[in-house]
């Protein structure tokens, strides 16, 4: 995979900011998080890509639909 982001650092710290009243954070620290918060988007990606393969390898289709994603949801939260 290609080196291109998942995340968007402003939002990210902009809440950050917002959440911890003001707290700052070193630009060493930020990129330490954006690579650990963009590890863990990478690992969920992964996984309801699995899901959704599996799933729609077992049904035949191509399109997930509310009711697959209810189930891809229920699958991962267990």
């Amino acid at each position: 995979m290609s080196e291109e982001k998942l995340v968007a650092k402003g939002p990210i710290f902009k809440t950050f900011k917002q959440i911890t009243d003001g707290i700052n954070i070193t630009n060493e620290i930020k990129d330490q998080m954006i690579d650990y918060l963009e590890e863990e988007l990478l690992k969920k990606i992964k996984l309801i890509c699995s899901l959704s393969i599996d799933l729609m390898d077992v049904q035949g289709k191509r399109t997930i639909q509310q009711k697959d994603w209810d189930f891809i949801l229920k699958m991962i939260k267990k």
